[in-house]
């Protein structure tokens, strides 16, 4: 699979929440997992290929060539369209960017 360099990406929190009885604080850190960026150029079966290899993996970081931040493949919309009638057929060999989210 063609992947990107690693990224990172900065998340600011809120200082405060309010939570319910019994709940406690929990920080993004603590339950996020860095996860290895594929390319403007990736194919779209090869996306397939690694949310079926790792079903923990809810979204996608898309990066072009010099590791700058494009968009994002979140998983629920990119199966939905690939199980469509058609769909694989129609995106397997086109590029990620065809059905990532790119920033407004």
């Amino acid at each position: 699979m063609t992947l990107g360099p690693r990224i990172a990406v900065g998340v600011h929190m809120q200082s405060s929440v309010t939570l319910s009885a019994g709940e406690r604080a929990v920080s993004l850190g603590a339950v996020a997992t860095p996860v290895e960026p594929c390319l403007t150029e990736t194919r779209c079966e090869r996306v397939y290929d690694l949310f079926v290899r790792a079903p923990d993996l809810f979204v996608l970081p898309v990066v072009d060539a010099a590791g700058r931040p494009v968009g994002l493949v979140d998983r629920h919309q990119f199966l939905l369209t690939f199980a469509a009638p058609y769909g694989r057929s129609l995106y397997a060999r086109r590029p990620v960017t065809s059905l990532m989210d790119a920033p407004p």
